[in-house]
């Protein structure tokens, strides 16, 4: 999965940790394209009303997804949001969620509910309505760097927040009439980063790009590709590599690479 975060704000803490979770690729708010945003809630205090307006139209777009973490200050996102129903993130005491200590719980009638027991809420996905985007509050301490010990369990349960972006599949023809789906074009940039051919690769496009596809599907996508010249035996082919300059995704090849080249450190 590759992550979207602020670019004036890369340096931040919980964008560190973040990356030792999931890729990430450093956007303005004004790039901001498909997918998953990352943003630590305390910096919606710090945009101006320009800022607020373009996060607000970009969060109606139904593929993306506005992810709100810690560290967080007390805020009525129904105002940040003009959710239509009131939401927002209150300082609480003695508040625990798996033997994890917090500091702010979430108020509101939201039905989509993953984290809460009887100390209150401490994460919703709020969708104003279908044809909107998502976005998800979360209260747990998951990007806390002094909390280095529990960031194994802290990327699983990060992992539970993300949405499913499995929905109709995406398909689109490349010059030779040949129909390139979701799982094509995923494997042919996974291979173009260096990942390999093996068991892993359901695994890796799960992580990578939130896509649940079953180990049948990405082998019939692998011998697609093979039989449509994408691949050849050395990885992907000049034919690919065509394919993901036009289609401007260098820059997420380039973001596979330096986390592969991180776990294989």
């Amino acid at each position: 999965m590759i992550i979207q975060i602020l670019k004036e704000y890369g340096g931040r803490m919980e964008y560190k940790v973040l990356r030792k979770y999931a890729g990430t690729k450093e956007v303005s708010i004004h790039e901001a394209k498909q997918g998953p945003l990352l943003l630590p809630g305390i910096l919606l205090c710090r945009m101006d009303s320009k800022e607020v307006e373009k996060l607000n139209n970009w969060v109606q777009d139904p593929e993306n997804q506005l992810i709100l973490v810690p560290s967080w200050t007390e805020l009525n996102l129904k105002e940040i949001f003009n959710t239509s129903t009131e939401l927002s993130v209150v300082r609480g005491k003695d508040l625990v969620y798996e033997d994890i200590h917090c500091f702010y719980r979430i108020e509101g009638k939201v039905n989509d509910i993953f984290f809460q027991n009887d100390s209150g809420i401490f994460g919703v996905h709020y969708r104003k309505d279908t044809g909107s985007g998502v976005i998800t509050i979360i209260t747990l301490p998951l990007f806390d760097y002094k909390l280095t010990g529990k960031h194994d369990e802290f990327r699983r349960l990060f992992y539970q927040c993300l949405v499913d972006r499995k929905t109709e599949k995406k398909e689109e023809a490349s010059a030779d009439g040949f129909i390139l789906s979701d799982v094509h074009l995923y494997t042919i940039m996974l291979l173009a980063a260096g990942y390999g051919i093996n068991a892993d690769l359901v695994e890796y496009i799960r992580v990578f790009f939130g896509y649940k596809t079953t180990p049948e599907e990405a082998e019939k996508a692998v011998n697609d590709l093979r039989n449509n010249g994408f691949i050849i035996e050395k990885g992907v082919s000049e034919k690919s590599k065509k394919l993901i300059e036009d289609k401007k995704l260098k820059a997420f090849v380039n973001v596979l690479r330096e986390r592969r080249l991180k776990d294989e450190w």
